[in-house]
Order: C-alpha cells, then structure tokens, then sequence
C-alpha cells in the first residue's frame, strides 16, 4: 500500500486497544489524506484486515510514546514488530518509559528529522499545556541551517519558506491601486528580521503596478507571503485556510477568508480577466472588498443571509456535514449559493468532495438535489446546463 517496508516503522501498544504503526513518510495534502484512507479501506477489504481508517483526516490527536491513555492508564510504549500477544502483555507490565523532552525529538524519532522545518513550537516541552504561549509561531529561516535532505519529500515544503517573497504592497503607486493575492495557507507565521512572512501556496498574484504577477502553470507556486506591520496583527488563519489579500501602499490590506471553490474561481478570473474582474467577483458575493472595483464607492455589507452561507460552507470544509444537526438545511443554502457563482461542475465537484470525506457521497442524490433546486428556481440559474444523470 505504501513504498516502504514494515521494518522501517516504529510499532507501539497504544495505552488501550490498537497498535500504532508510525510511518517515516509524510503526506502534505488533504487530496493524499483521502487517497490514503481509501487505499487503507480497500486493504481491509482485500485482506479481511481491520486498520482504522478514520484516523487520516485533518487535526487528530496524536499520542507520544510514554503517555497515559486517559481510560486505562496504561502508557504508549514501543513494541516488536512480531510480538506476540503475551509479549506485549508483558511490556505493558514492566513499562519503563518516559516521555520524549520535546516534540521536535520524537518527530526526529521517527523521520530521521523533523518535516515541519520552520516551526519551533515543536521544542516547547512535552509537559507544556497545549494552547499556552502566542497563538502564533515565531522563527526565523536562519534557525534551520540545512533544508530537508530528501528534496523528493520535503523539498516544496521548504520552499514556502526559502524562495522569495510575494509582497502585496510593492510597486503600488497609490492607496487606490490595490494588489491582489490569493493563497492556501500553508504553516504558522514565521519571523526574519525585521518582518514576518506566512508560509503559502499562491494561487494567483497582481502586483499594485499590474505588471508584477505570480501564477502557476496547472498548479499553485509555494512562496512565502510578506506581512507588513499592520497586516501582521490581522493575519490569524490556519493551515489549510484559503485568504484573499487586497494590498496597497498603505500597508494596510483587506485580507478576507474565503472559501477553496472562491479561491479557484477568483484566481481564474485574475489571470484571465485580471485584478477588476476578480475583485468585482468577490463583491457580487457579498465580501467585503471596500470599495467596488478599484475606484467606485464604498459597497454595503453583505446580508446576514450571504454571511452565514459562508460560515456554513467553511465549517463543512474545516470539519464535515457530520456537524450539523439540520444537515440538509445547510447543504441546500451552500449549493444554492454554489451554483450561483460556480455553476454545476464546482458545485457537484465541492459536494463529491465533501460527502467522500464521510463516506456518504451518492451520485444520484446528488444529482436529483442539485437538479430540483434548478428546477425550483430557473431565473437564478438559466445559466447552467444540467448534465445527464450519472449511471
């Protein structure tokens, strides 16, 4: 299932029922978390085998070797890979371990070195409580005096850190001559002298000049984004989120978190049609970008109504549909406004997407959902073209 061998991974009893296998390889991406645990399912099927799927998704609890499960008050310790149960058993009777004194040391542990260069929260001590401290990382890029040594693994990830950065603020000529940067951020903010830099995937960038831009060819371009002073304080996202940042000479930007199908049409339509008409999109979605365009009037808000879709669309995103209560309330507000902006392909590609993520996706529902809202409301949507249904 995966390119390495059993005796490469470090096996351990954890503290109640399973055995963890930690594996010295390092998925960056939630598309690589789902193709994963599908490939863990198939193996179960195929081999009558019982690995826990649900474990590869975003943000799980991840417990170090030598601390007490909170149920049984057994500790997670190492063990072979061909120990028996009565092995084991007898570990767990004469256990013997303590805690690693850092993060950073059981990562290291495992990779050979830890992947997460550039976050040196990972050396706060073990018995720290979680949340203590600034909610943000600093460290500098000189802390890290040698990059990953398998570029085949690590080597974009380093680069969000080492290559140089996109400033949404040069070559503004004037306040309302605004940049645009579309990013998914990728790390904790970091610190290099005098400023402070987010680690990101550009999804698309025009400079306040116009003649400066950063677009990828069929994929993002990992490049550290410059924070000036006043934007720093503002800046308080997470991996994975999607941001919208609208700069100028001022230094003080509009940064706007959007969604990831926001993020794609927008990025898209700055490269094709360039900074009006994607500034003009995120207006009609209701985002607050100040003022209309570049140069018209300060807009209204957005309603309640558009504001809390987006809330919604965001929360399935960061969690799932399993956390709402009124599951089919919320789906139908974030596909109305879906196929809206998006039309019918972003809309039935975001729900596939979505519903996979909990293993409940099916193509024929969704199709008959998707094609009675259209029905139900064709002035709103005489802009699509309904597919015939999936087989």
């Amino acid at each position: 299932m995966l390119p390495i061998g059993p005796r490469d991974c470090q096996f351990y009893y954890s503290g109640n029922r399973s055995i963890h296998a930690h594996v010295p390889l390092f998925i960056q991406s939630k598309a690589g978390l789902i193709r994963l645990k599908e490939q863990a399912t198939e193996f179960n099927n195929e081999n009558n085998a019982i690995l826990d799927a649900s474990i590869y998704s975003r943000k799980r609890q991840f417990r170090l070797l030598g601390v007490e499960h909170g149920k049984t008050g057994d500790k997670k310790i190492s063990v072979g890979l061909n120990d028996t149960d009565q092995q084991i058993a007898q570990a767990i009777v004469d256990a013997d371990v303590e805690k690693p004194d850092t993060y950073y040391d059981f990562l290291v542990d495992v990779f050979g070195q830890s992947p997460f260069v550039g976050d040196n929260i990972l050396t706060v001590p073990t018995d720290s409580k979680s949340g203590e401290g600034s909610k943000r990382t600093k460290s500098a890029i000189q802390d890290y005096d040698q990059p990953p040594s398998d570029p085949n693994l690590h080597g974009r990830y380093w680069r969000h850190y080492t290559d140089k950065p996109v400033s949404p603020y040069a070559n503004a000529d004037a306040d309302d001559t605004r940049s645009l940067t579309i990013v998914q951020v990728i790390e904790n903010v970091f610190e290099e002298g005098r400023y402070h830099y987010a680690p990101c995937e550009v999804l698309g960038m025009v400079g306040g000049g116009g003649e400066y831009t950063v677009f990828g060819d069929d994929e993002t371009v990992s490049r550290p984004v410059k924070l000036s002073g006043e934007d720093y304080p503002k800046w308080d996202y997470e991996r994975g989120d999607y941001v919208v940042i609208l700069g100028g000479k001022s230094n003080r930007s509009i940064i706007l978190n959007v969604g990831e199908v926001e993020a794609s049409l927008a990025s898209a339509t700055l490269e094709r049609d360039g900074r009006e008409a994607a500034i003009g999109l995120l207006d009609e979605w209701g985002y607050d970008v100040g003022k209309s365009g570049m140069n018209g009037s300060p807009r209204p808000p957005a309603s309640a109504e558009q504001t809390e879709v987006m809330e919604r669309k965001h929360t399935v995103e960061r969690k799932s549909f399993d956390h709402f209560e009124d599951e089919e309330s919320v789906a139908v507000s974030v596909a109305c406004h879906l196929l809206a902006v998006g039309g019918w392909d972003v809309t039935w590609n975001w729900f596939k997407r979505e519903y996979e993520k909990v293993e409940r996706f099916d193509p024929r529902v969704t199709y008959e959902k998707l094609s009675a809202i259209i029905e139900c409301y064709p002035e709103d949507y005489d802009h699509i073209q309904v597919p015939e249904c999936p087989s």
